[in-house]
C-alpha cells in the first residue's frame, strides 16, 4: 500500500509538470552531439547542471547532465513537486528556466526536461557495457552543494533493482548526474540515491 502511494505520488507530480508542458514530446537523438570530454574538463562543467526546485520557501535540487543542446535528463524524483524548476551550471551565472517535459519513464525514474537555452550534450553509451571494477566517475552536486567529481569502481552490475553499485562516496544531490567512463561517456546512465 505505502509503494502505491509512492507511486501515486510521483504520477501526480508529473502530472503537475506536464500539465504546464509547453512543448510537443519528442524523442532524444540516439547520436552523441558532442565529443568526448574528460572528467577533469571545463567542457564538462558546461554539461552537467544543479536541477533546483522551489518548494515554498524550500528548496530542492539535484543533478542532471545535457543530452541535447536544449535537453537535461535526470531523476523524476529529483523534479516531483510543485513549483518552478531551473536548472543552474557550475559559475552560477547561467540559469535556465526549465520549460516542460519531453518524455520520461516512470519506471526507471527519468525524465528529459526541456530548457529555454543550450548548454554542451554529453554523449551516452550503452549501460549494458558496464563491468564490475571498470573506473567511473560520479558528476553532481553532492548535498545540494558545489559541483563535485567523484571517482571509484563498479562493485556489481547484476541487482534486481538494475542499479549501479560503485564505491564512489554518493549522498543525496548526486540523484540524476551521469556516471562517465574514463573516456567521459555517459554510458551507465543515472545515478539514483
Amino acid at each position: 500500500m505505502k509503494q502505491n502511494s509512492k507511486s501515486l505520488l510521483v504520477l501526480l507530480a508529473l502530472s503537475l509538470l506536464l500539465s504546464g508542458a509547453r512543448t510537443s514530446q519528442q524523442l532524444v537523438s540516439p547520436k552523441p552531439e558532442a565529443p568526448i570530454v574528460s572528467v577533469n574538463s571545463e567542457k564538462l562543467k558546461g554539461s552537467v547542471v544543479r536541477i533546483v526546485g522551489l518548494l515554498g520557501t524550500k528548496v530542492q535540487s539535484g543533478s542532471g547532465f545535457f543530452v541535447a543542446r536544449d535537453k537535461i535528463v535526470t531523476n523524476i524524483h529529483v523534479v516531483a513537486h510543485p513549483g518552478p524548476i531551473f536548472a543552474k551550471l557550475v559559475n552560477k551565472e547561467t540559469v535556465w528556466a526549465v520549460e516542460g517535459v519531453t518524455a520520461y519513464d516512470v519506471k526507471n525514474d527519468l525524465v528529459v526536461l526541456k530548457i529555454a537555452g543550450e548548454g554542451t550534450p554529453l554523449p551516452l553509451g550503452d549501460s549494458d557495457a558496464v563491468r564490475p571494477g571498470e573506473t567511473i566517475s560520479v558528476v553532481g552536486f553532492p548535498r545540494g552543494g558545489t559541483y563535485k567529481v567523484l571517482t571509484g569502481t563498479v562493485l556489481n552490475t547484476r541487482n534486481s533493482d538494475k542499479r549501479i553499485r560503485t564505491t564512489a562516496d554518493t549522498v543525496t544531490g548526486n540523484s540524476g548526474g551521469p556516471l562517465l567512463n574514463s573516456n567521459g561517456i555517459s554510458r551507465f546512465g543515472l545515478n539514483k540515491f
